[in-house]
């Protein structure tokens, strides 16, 4: 009986060598502190608005530099277009340290609370990584 269970034992220790040597996987997990936060910011506004319009406004609210690029024209909610109007969607993007990220996101959630003309809705998201 206890040879039986030696020879498991042994078994099992040698399960980890191949033919032509010992395999041993190893892991190792390192944390990247993030040092970037890139903002992705959907905006609707009125038709009549422009994207300088929109740039100004998010400007004052904190962002640095914002790209603003006019997307599409669609509605604001899910009735139609001929209830609630056709809004232009424009779409923003800027990146800055991770460090004034929760600054600018306040700036930013003040403005979608508080929206301004020629704005109607505002939505953004953030994402942290480390700079390159």
């Amino acid at each position: 009986m206890k040879t039986l269970l030696l020879s498991l034992i042994f078994a099992g220790l040698c399960h980890a060598q191949a033919l032509d040597g010992i395999h041993a996987p190893a892991v190792r997990n390192i944390n990247i502190p993030a040092d970037e936060a890139s903002f992705n910011i959907t905006i609707t506004a009125t038709l009549e608005s422009t994207a300088k319009q929109v740039k100004e406004a998010l400007q004052n609210a904190g962002a640095p530099n914002p790209t603003v690029v006019a997307t599409s024209i669609g509605a604001v909610s899910r009735f139609p277009i001929s209830i609630s109007g056709p809004q232009l969607v424009y779409s923003a993007t800027f990146t800055l340290p991770a460090a004034s990220a929760a600054e600018v996101a306040k700036g930013l959630l003040d403005l979608s609370n508080h929206l301004r003309e020629p704005l109607n809705s505002l939505q953004f998201n953030v994402t942290f990584a480390p700079s390159e």
